[in-house]
């Protein structure tokens, strides 16, 4: 979808052909240089959720338990569970962060062309700068999927080889 619409900007507008490689050139640069900080933090959130996971399962396995003890394996399995919860925010702020950025930098590619069409050429007003713009907005949303579908492929990789240990099975 991302690259048909781009294909129905540039044959609407060819003044959309630079913002447009250089905004899927930066993506593409962007999830290159993310997939460390994104498979770490995916790495850190795993293994919080397992650590919780056990303290629950040794919670409620204990066959005698006292106040005391009690009191200790809830206070641990609260602490798990808070740092569960501490790296999924940071997982997903990484997320966030990481597919907010296109949107930013579509917007200020939009803007640069229209205003560079409007005063080379008055042919971009009306109902081609609304089409232009309807464009754009399917672009935008294209790229932020692609970007997340980007993201999630590195937490399958992850995964899997979390899973199949990391060995490369073909």
């Amino acid at each position: 979808m991302t690259f048909a619409t781009a294909y129905i900007l540039l044959r609407e507008n060819a003044y959309f052909f630079i913002p447009l490689i250089l905004i899927t050139a930066l993506t593409c640069v962007q999830l290159i240089y993310a997939k460390p900080k994104i498979q770490s933090l995916y790495k850190a959130e795993m293994v919080n959720e397992d650590l919780y996971k056990e303290s629950l399962i040794s919670t409620f396995s204990s066959p005698t338990i006292d106040d005391q003890n009690s009191q200790a394996l809830i206070t641990s399995c609260n602490e798990r569970l808070k740092n569960t919860i501490r790296a999924h925010y940071k997982y997903q702020k990484a997320n966030a962060i990481q597919c907010f950025w296109p949107e930013m930098a579509i917007s200020a590619g939009t803007v640069s062309v229209v205003i560079f069409s409007a005063t080379a050429t008055p042919e971009l007003f009306g109902e081609r700068l609304i089409a232009c713009l309807g464009y754009v907005g399917i672009f935008t949303m294209a790229s932020t999927s692609s970007i997340r579908l980007g993201i999630t492929m590195i937490g399958v990789r992850v995964s899997v080889s979390r899973i199949f240990g990391e060995h490369q099975y073909e």
